[in-house]
């Protein structure tokens, strides 16, 4: 999984994956370090937390039950969970949501991915 995920990383760095804003810049930041965070969550009606990734932004976890989220991040930045600003903002219908084999965008279109977690994601 990991080197597919550099793959892609490679593959789309400046383009879908934004920052970095090119592949020069992907590889100016060095090696990259997977963290996993365990959240436990609060239903699909409420974000239990918010995943922080210093100097770029921070999504919104929500689900039933427990969840492993890993992330990679340059080395020496670590992602941080606090209490989510906007608890209640999965419902509505200005974010993309992630629910394991689909990706729901804000006007109801889905796209197939290849599997994951039973999460929904926003990004801030």
């Amino acid at each position: 999984a990991t080197a597919k995920a550099a793959e892609v990383r490679r593959k789309h760095a400046g383009g879908v994956l934004t920052p970095p804003a090119s592949l020069e810049r992907l590889e100016a930041l060095g090696e990259l370090e997977e963290h996993e965070l365990r959240v436990e969550g609060r239903g699909w009606g409420e974000a239990a937390v918010d995943v922080v990734f210093p100097g770029l932004g921070w999504i919104a976890v929500t689900g039933a039950g427990e969840c492993s989220v890993r992330v990679a991040l340059p080395r020496g930045v670590r992602p941080i969970t606090r209490e989510p600003l906007l608890p209640e903002e999965s419902w509505r219908k200005t974010a993309a949501k992630f629910t394991g084999a689909k990706l729901v965008n804000a006007r109801g279109q889905t796209r197939r991915t290849g599997g994951g977690s039973r999460r929904s994601a926003r990004r801030g």
